[in-house]
């Protein structure tokens, strides 16, 4: 059992940063695309090219925004 996890949240190059603002302060917010065990994510091609990877991918469906059938 893992008492510690790093949670990362890669942003999106032209997302606003005020998303981020109210965060937990354990949380790491980069720009780079970190291969890791598990990853959540919504709309993005690069859970793809993590799931390839072998990470393991959950898929967060937001509300009222549309998500391709391929995700």
């Amino acid at each position: 059992r893992q008492d510690h996890y790093n949670i990362i949240v890669k942003r999106h190059p032209r997302g606003n940063d005020k998303l981020y603002n109210n965060l937990y302060r354990g949380v790491t917010i980069s720009d780079d695309l970190i291969i890791t065990d598990y990853v959540i994510g919504g709309y993005s091609s690069l859970l793809q090219i993590l799931k390839k990877a072998g990470s393991n991918v959950f898929l967060w469906k937001y509300k009222n925004h549309y998500n391709p059938k391929n995700f």
